[in-house]
């Protein structure tokens, strides 16, 4: 649920459902303005029998396309490969564009660290193709920017 001035917009896993307009004034500590999720508007004691699997609290309005995202991103990212000759192409889901692929080589006996560097460019695409080359281990992640 989203309000600006006195528009409310309500969402579904990340879709609008429903608009409406509401001109009450919340102030912080005030007992007579309590907000109520999952009630409507202008009614006492008259809850839903859904549920809230996610909640967020934020301090700006999200614009319609920033709910859609932020719905998507709850499903951890994951990263898709295909290998062929020396190259690696890796891919991830359209709702994590924006996200930055990072990548560290090792040798092979000390695995994974904390030397992680961000892949120029690839905070703009979900697609990167990387060449193969010797070194020995390679990983690879998405950062969150």
């Amino acid at each position: 649920m989203t309000k600006n001035g006195d528009t409310v917009k309500v969402y579904r896993n990340g879709v609008l459902f429903d608009t409406g307009t509401h001109s009450e004034t919340y102030t912080s500590g005030t007992p007579n303005n309590l907000t109520c999720f999952g009630m409507r508007l202008g009614t006492v004691n008259v809850g839903t029998d859904g549920q809230f699997c996610v909640l967020r609290v934020y301090n700006t309005v999200l614009t319609d396309a920033q709910v859609a995202q932020n719905y998507a991103v709850t499903v951890p990212p994951s990263l898709d490969y295909s290998l062929s000759g020396n190259q690696l192409t890796i891919s991830w889901q359209p709702p994590y564009q924006g996200w930055i692929l990072q990548q560290q080589t090792n040798v092979l006996n000390v695995g994974i660290g904390t030397n992680w560097v961000d892949m120029v460019g690839t905070d703009s695409v979900t697609t990167t193709n990387v060449l193969v080359d010797a070194a020995p281990a390679a990983f690879y992640r998405l950062r969150r920017p």
